[in-house]
């Protein structure tokens, strides 16, 4: 899979950084006291600052989205494609290239998802331990691939 990197600039002086709210201490759809804004929105250019910073998010996670959702929809066939495996694996790998299928990732895919990279991630603990089992008993083929190196 990629790896991908996302910076986020914080204010330290506020104590909340970007998140920090404002000081009339509500709530505001789940955010902190009006969540992207920081403080009180008193000009126009103070909204049109969090308008801003939104969208950079916003593109942000839409990239990341993206990369997420190329990553899994191929790995039914890079799984496929590689000369180890298991049952559980092959099936895990399917499952996510399910989940997300050949639409865009939404909230619903997205969980599901989730969900089945945690299976994938039992799988691949069992076939590490096989593979350490296989390595120990000095059995032949590519028992590598199971090992994490």
């Amino acid at each position: 899979m990629s790896e991908m990197t996302t910076t986020m600039t914080t204010d330290p002086g506020e104590g909340g950084g970007f998140w920090k709210g404002g000081s009339g201490g509500g709530k505001s759809a789940g955010y902190p006291s009006g969540g992207l804004i920081r403080g009180d929105v008193t000009t126009v250019g103070r909204l049109q600052q969090a308008a801003r910073q939104a969208d950079v998010l916003a593109e942000q996670v839409q990239a990341a989205l993206q990369l997420v959702h190329s990553a899994a929809s191929t790995l039914p066939d890079r799984l496929a494609a590689a000369d180890w495996g298991t049952d559980d694996i092959t099936n895990a790998g399917t499952a996510v290239g399910d989940a997300v299928g050949g639409s865009q990732l939404d909230s619903e895919a997205l969980t599901g998802l989730l969900e089945q990279l945690d299976v994938m991630d039992g799988a691949v603990g069992a076939a590490e331990q096989l593979g350490a089992e296989v390595l120990a008993r000095r059995a032949d083929g590519a028992a590598e691939a199971f090992v994490d190196a």
